[in-house]
């Protein structure tokens, strides 16, 4: 019971220290997570990156990485208790886990690639396989799909009280439409891009 409470206190401190970590990795010390401006020429998007080579980029996207592993020990943490709540047999634990899993691995893949393309830039790749490499990175807008279920799930059981303060399940369930809705737009985005590419 007493290691229960323990790893419960620990999965609770990674899902508060998630945000925090994030925030002032990513939008602090890498001063934003974007690695380029989306508009501009080839070369303005280069130059950009290559003004982005700097300790305290890679620094802050590191915090970044590590705040997606704990938000993911959270994740992992409340899979393992709805499971423990509603039986082996029931969809929400593995949704809970698998959507965060996802989530997870999507952000840490983009970040990666990231990393590597500014790296790369630096040392003098060519300007249309850097930005090229860069929109291969951007991956990370896929991740708002994944998310918007996670908080879904988690909002079936949370809007009870049971398993969380019931305003967060509703902040929860309000959150998850937003990031579908965020999905489509982008989604509907890069077909119109595409479709114009195509038409001309």
């Amino acid at each position: 019971m007493r290691i229960d409470t323990r790893w419960a206190r620990l999965a609770a401190a990674c899902g508060a220290l998630y945000p925090i970590t994030l925030i002032v990795g990513d939008d602090i010390i890498a001063r934003g997570d974007e690695a380029a401006p989306d508009a501009g020429t080839p070369d303005e998007v280069l130059a950009a990156m290559i003004d982005k080579d700097v300790t305290s980029f890679y620094l802050g996207r590191s915090l970044g990485v590590a705040a997606w592993m704990l938000l993911f020990v959270f994740i992992a943490h409340l899979s393992a208790s709805l499971r423990r709540r509603r039986g082996d047999n029931d969809l929400l634990a593995p949704l809970v886990l698998g959507s965060g899993a996802i989530v997870t691995t999507l952000a840490l893949a983009s970040v990666v690639f990231q990393i590597r393309t500014i790296r790369r830039a630096a040392d003098g790749l060519d300007t249309i396989t850097a930005v090229t490499f860069l929109d291969m990175s951007f991956g990370f807008s896929l991740v708002t799909l994944p998310m918007a279920v996670l908080l879904g799930a988690v909002a079936v059981e949370a809007v009870r009280g049971e398993i969380m303060a019931r305003w967060l399940g509703w902040a929860a369930a309000f959150l998850a439409v937003g990031l579908v809705a965020a999905f489509v737009l982008t989604m509907l985005d890069n077909a119109a891009g595409f479709l114009v590419i195509m038409a001309t």
